[in-house]
């Protein structure tokens, strides 16, 4: 039987960080999931006791983009999130994001709101060209296989806001969960860096083939009134 939710995150040789993102999804995912971590790193690794997460090997690095849809494809649940390795989850998130989205038929992309300051906040999400988007989001696996997930002419940067467009030129709307909190520790190491080298190419390419259609997308996002109240 298909999980209710599956859960897609990269690692690269880090360990440390990975070890601390699983105890929390163990501890604190609170519905049926699975969990697919794609290893980019250059070693193998193995999971004991875990049998929710499947491991997929991305190596060479095919980057974030490629990547991920690598994991949403692999996914059977009814919906997907996607994180990161460096990221913990707190209690009640998956039922609080998946209680969004099923109450919510007009969302087609929750943001989940998340904190790089420890878990005394602030909490928030980001906006791009006056649009919210997820850094880290949850959507129906319907509905990203119907878009086509990220696109794939991207590296890193841009791939949330990717999806952000993709949601909204399908005709649904984007919010913030504000009940539904991460905690993000970035770590500036040398994967950190690469990916930063590609940001400006990455975002000439994403406005070359989305800025067009921005009025269609904030025609989208005017006709979900909802929206606004969910982005604070």
């Amino acid at each position: 039987m298909a999980p209710e939710l599956s859960i897609i995150a990269g690692t690269v040789n880090r360990q440390g960080h990975l070890n601390r993102f699983i105890k929390s999804i163990q501890t604190h995912t609170d519905i049926d999931y699975e969990l697919i971590l794609l290893n980019a790193g250059d070693q193998d690794f193995w999971i004991d006791n875990f049998p929710q997460c499947k491991l997929l090997r991305e190596y060479p690095r095919i980057g974030f983009a490629k990547g991920y849809n690598k994991g949403f494809k692999a996914a059977t649940g009814k919906y997907v999130v996607y994180l990161n390795d460096d990221c913990e989850v707190t209690p009640h998130w998956a039922i609080n994001a998946v209680r969004f989205m099923d109450d919510n038929n007009w969302c087609g992309l929750g943001a989940l709101y998340f904190s790089e300051s420890g878990p005394n906040g602030p909490f928030q999400i980001r906006n791009w060209l006056n649009l919210p988007y997820a850094n880290f989001g949850i959507l129906k696996r319907e509905l990203g296989e119907q878009i086509g997930w990220i696109d794939e002419f991207l590296h890193t940067y841009g791939s949330d806001n990717s999806l952000t467009f993709k949601v909204l030129l399908a005709g649904y709307g984007v919010a913030g969960i504000p009940t539904c909190k991460i905690l993000h520790n970035p770590i500036l190491d040398q994967n950190k860096y690469e990916n930063m080298s590609k940001q400006g190419e990455d975002a000439k390419n994403l406005l070359l083939k989305y800025r067009p259609l921005l009025p269609m997308m904030y025609d989208v996002m005017n006709r979900c009134p909802a929206s606004a109240e969910y982005v604070k």
